[in-house]
């Protein structure tokens, strides 16, 4: 089954090679999370779906079975992200503030 055209190129969201091994991949990851938080970018309300793609291609890419499934074109069925509750947002905040995310 091809890719579907909903999908982000996931290598390209994370900018890595198609080749990059897994450290390289968390890597990016973690530095991009960073960068595109939403809490970092309170006022843009495109953050969240920038951090949303991030998150689905570390689901894929991060797992050497959905990364090959992907990389063959399979269409790949990934649970939707929940967006959290307010409750759940504030501890979040509490918790990054706790352990010093930034």
């Amino acid at each position: 089954m091809p890719l579907t055209s909903e999908r982000p190129d996931y290598y390209a969201a994370l900018g890595v090679a198609r080749t990059a091994p897994h450290a390289v991949i968390k890597a990016a990851y973690r530095r991009l999370v960073g960068v595109h938080h939403p809490d970092r970018h309170p006022d843009d309300p495109k953050a969240t779906g920038r951090l949303q793609i991030l998150v689905e291609a570390f689901q894929v890419l991060g797992d050497e079975r959905s990364r090959a499934a992907y990389d063959a074109g399979r269409v790949l069925d990934l649970p939707p992200i929940e967006p959290a509750t307010p409750v759940e947002e504030l501890l979040g905040k509490v918790v990054d503030q706790l352990f010093g995310v930034r």
